[in-house]
């Protein structure tokens, strides 16, 4: 089932690839948004939230900060 959405610009064209899980979905965004990509979101097609790239960085910055100070 597709839950979620991950949208970016490349040029003049809209891309937008479908992913089943909150991970899968965040870590191709994060991927896009290393490479520089312009307007990176996510979308959760569930309750119709969007994340802009900003948002995005700052969840997966908390994620990577939480395994960081498990180790």
């Amino acid at each position: 089932m597709i839950r979620f959405a991950v949208s970016y610009a490349m040029g003049t064209d809209e891309i937008t690839t479908n992913h089943e899980t909150t991970r899968a979905a965040m870590e191709e965004a994060r991927e896009f948004i290393r490479k520089g990509y312009h307007d990176v979101s996510l979308t959760d097609l569930g309750t119709g939230m969007r994340s802009s790239a900003g948002d995005i960085k700052k969840s997966l910055d908390r994620v990577d900060e939480f395994y960081r100070d498990s180790w």
